[in-house]
């Protein structure tokens, strides 16, 4: 399955991208990167991950290591 890596603020925005991406097949990754999420988003996301958009390095190495 390809995946989709979507660095995540709050609003809406993130879960119409991540389920429209679900819709096409794709799995999306998800890196929250605010405080604030959509309620909705993690009912179509099997995996979110915290971190700091300072942590540049480490979202990178895990999109990598998600096959992103």
């Amino acid at each position: 399955m390809k995946k989709l890596g979507i660095i995540s603020g709050s609003g809406d925005l993130p879960f119409l991208l991540a389920k429209s991406v679900a819709d096409h097949g794709m799995e999306p990754i998800i890196v929250q990167v605010t405080q604030e999420m959509s309620p909705e988003l993690g009912k179509i996301v099997n995996h979110i991950h915290p971190i700091g958009i300072g942590q540049i390095r480490k979202i990178i190495k895990l999109f990598l290591d998600s096959g992103v």
